[in-house]
């Protein structure tokens, strides 16, 4: 969309008409701004072309008298001065055929890191320093004013030698133009000195602000590599400079620089970071943030990229065979493989020797339960940072990844970031307007009808349930609360012997009947709990329960947390998960936020085992996505990032070339053998002097 704006920007003379390959009137709208002389734009095409455009492409004119005709179709259409022709697509990486290479001169407009870094940077200091701002602009154009005026002096002195005959010494106005070239030449030469001198000041000035705008860029290629997880995560440059600009507008001011900076940098973090994990799926939510700190500190060179590389492929390349000799049993074959990657860095190149020296130690520690919150041996505890002990972590309990990755993110950003997010659809609802909608999409066992019905009834808007098709109930009342029933079915066959399809309509049911029967019942007979277990275990819940041994653990459910008892002060769901007697409502949330952000097995009645196979299998996923993600590479080992590759192939091509040459007199030369052939220069050609006019 940039291109596109660009092209919309830069027509002044005319307003440029905007077409594609399926409107109606294409022809027409081609025909018209041929015969008229007016620009065209021809956007969202893919990797092949109408033919009907093969001769304007090639640019097939037939000369009639005075005036030239193209062949459009069947129909020869006029072609007046003034008409241009563009071209755009929103396809990624296009692989464009070299005969429609040959006919076009292809532009890449496509956002990079640095490019969107320098926008960044002048979003922001058009903000903070306006001032500067317009001063660089306003540099950038004198500059590009005074070059065009010197290659029209030289333009011009040459026509004059070109064409003067006989002696040049006698030729007047020849004198005339070097006078005049020479006076100009020298003024703006120091112009441009001058200019130079300012250049330096100003960059030098708008340096101070870069950190914001680097954090900006990554953030935005964090976000947009997330559509490669999921092709539903696609994020518009538009919408996030408006969330940057709003995240400058909102953060706290302040006088000193690096302050005003660095509260920039954490506003924009928190708030991208809250706006991307609303719209992700709960089993992508840590996946971002895991990547946060990572593409973080792998920008500020607080992680090396071989050390993210071990982090999530580990020693999956390796061939046991091949490696050294496993010391004891015990160590799983895997987990072998993962310790000698592990070595290959510095932090841990005696490991292998340290664990073989050092059996029982090592034992003990990797067969505690949390062995992250343990001491780690050899000294390793007082080493390593989080991120090490994350790294040590992934390689010998793969089930306690995601624990430590949880303290690695704490540490790297804040604990807020490990926090789950809890939608807010009056916040959500407020960063809407007419033309941006908000679409939920729900994944199993998740309806936020009734939110959406409360916010509206709250602000006082009307608000119609429309159903989609034809057959459907009315959308059912639903609370976005899961019951322990829920949280259950993750751990898998461990939790229940059928993974059942419980969901929030099942506990607002549920919630709706306990009150109708407070209601109705009599105070002195109190609360009938057998009503109560009857309807939670066998209708409420128990109606979709069809295995017997599940039944049976339902109902163990219901008679021992529904009873007299639950109001007793020494009652508790697990040690620390209690009612507590408060005199607010707030009181009441204040303890909720207390309990922990994530529940172990035990607080659900199950074996401290049951969590190893969930975190294992979350953690691989969660690891396994990355890599794909990841830019490919061609030889697995080799440690180089896709622009260390670049740049290692450039290098290469620039050893090929011969040491005196020069690329504008080889340039000048090429056209020169152009022109006295006849023929238009080549569109690569063109390409790489519009490149070097600009360096």
């Amino acid at each position: 969309m940039g291109g596109v704006e660009f092209e919309l920007q830069t027509q002044i003379t005319f307003v440029i008409k905007v077409t594609s390959l399926n409107h109606k009137y294409f022809r027409n709208h081609l025909e018209d701004a041929l015969s008229l002389g007016r620009p065209l734009l021809l956007e969202d095409v893919q990797e092949e072309l109408d033919p009907a455009l093969d001769n304007v492409l090639e640019k097939n004119f037939i000369k009639s008298g005075t005036t030239f005709k193209v062949k459009v179709g069947d129909k020869e259409t006029d072609v007046m001065a003034g008409f241009m022709f563009y071209i755009t697509t929103k396809l990624p990486n296009p692989a464009y055929t070299p005969e429609i290479s040959a006919k076009t001169s292809i532009i890449d407009f496509t956002v990079t890191i640095k490019g969107l870094e320098n926008q960044l940077l002048g979003r922001v200091i058009l903000t903070e320093k306006q001032e500067l701002e317009a001063e660089r602009v306003q540099l950038i154009e004198e500059v590009t004013a005074n070059k065009r005026k010197m290659k029209e002096l030289e333009n011009n002195l040459l026509f004059k030698l070109s064409t003067t005959k006989g002696s040049l010494v006698d030729d007047e106005s020849l004198i005339g133009v070097l006078q005049v070239t020479k006076t100009t030449a020298t003024e703006v030469s120091e112009k441009l000195h001058v200019a130079a001198e300012t250049e330096v000041k100003i960059n030098t000035a708008q340096e101070e602000y870069r950190p914001a705008a680097t954090r900006g860029s990554i953030l935005y290629f964090l976000i947009t590599e997330m559509s490669m997880v999921n092709m539903m995560y696609q994020t518009s440059l538009a919408q996030f400079l408006k969330l940057f600009d709003l995240s400058m507008a909102r953060s706290k001011k302040s006088p000193v620089a690096a302050k005003r900076i660095r509260s920039i940098i954490d506003y924009l973090t928190y708030e991208v970071f809250k706006y991307s994990v609303r719209g992700l799926y709960e089993t992508h939510k840590f996946l971002f943030t895991l990547l946060l700190p990572l593409k973080i500190n792998l920008e500020r060179g607080f992680i090396k990229y071989n050390e993210f590389q071990t982090l999530i492929k580990g020693g999956a390349a390796l061939d046991l065979k091949a490696s050294p000799q496993k010391p004891f049993r015990w160590i799983l074959d895997m987990t072998w493989l993962n310790l000698v990657e592990l070595s290959k860095l510095s932090q841990f190149a005696e490991i292998l020797t340290q664990i073989s020296k050092n059996e029982k130690v090592w034992k003990v520690w990797f067969d505690a339960e949390a062995p992250e919150e343990e001491i780690i041996p050899n000294g390793y505890s007082d080493s390593l940072d989080a991120f090490c002990k994350l790294l040590l972590i992934r390689s010998w309990c793969p089930d306690r990844i995601l624990s430590q990755a949880r303290n690695y993110i704490s540490e790297a950003m804040e604990a807020k970031y490990a926090e789950p997010v809890i939608l807010n659809l009056e916040t959500t609802w407020e960063e809407s307007d007419t033309q941006t909608p908000l679409i939920c999409f729900l994944s199993m066992g998740s309806d936020p009808s009734n939110q959406i019905e409360a916010l509206a009834k709250k602000l006082e808007i009307g608000c119609r349930a429309i159903s989609m098709g034809q057959g459907q109930e009315v959308h059912a009342r639903k609370l976005v609360a899961m019951s322990m029933h829920e949280e259950r079915r993750k751990f898998g066959p461990l939790g229940w012997c059928i993974p059942y399809e419980f969901n929030s309509s099942d506990f607002t049911a549920s919630i709706l009947f306990i009150q109708n029967h407070l209601d109705d019942c009599d105070k002195k007979k109190g609360v009938s709990w057998n009503t109560v277990r009857y309807m939670l275990g066998e209708v409420q819940y128990g109606g979709r329960v069809t295995d017997d041994y599940d039944k049976r653990l339902l109902n163990c459910f219901c008679k021992v947390w529904f009873s007299e008892k639950m109001f007793d002060s020494k009652f508790s769901f697990y040690t620390d998960y209690i009612i507590p007697i408060c005199a607010s409502v707030e009181s009441y949330l204040e303890y909720i936020q207390t309990l922990p952000a994530v529940d172990t097995p035990q607080v659900f009645g199950l074996h401290p085992n049951a969590d190893i196979t969930y975190q294992s299998n979350t953690a691989a996923e969660i690891l396994n996505t990355i890599t794909n993600i990841q830019p490919k590479e061609t030889s697995g080992g080799g440690g180089e990032t896709r622009e260390a590759t670049v740049f290692k192939l450039a290098d290469s091509m620039l050893l090929k070339l011969p040491p005196d040459y020069l690329a504008h007199e080889v340039l000048e030369f090429t056209e020169l053998v152009g022109i006295t052939r006849g023929t238009d220069l080549h569109p690569y050609l063109a390409s790489q002097s519009e490149c070097l006019w600009y360096c």
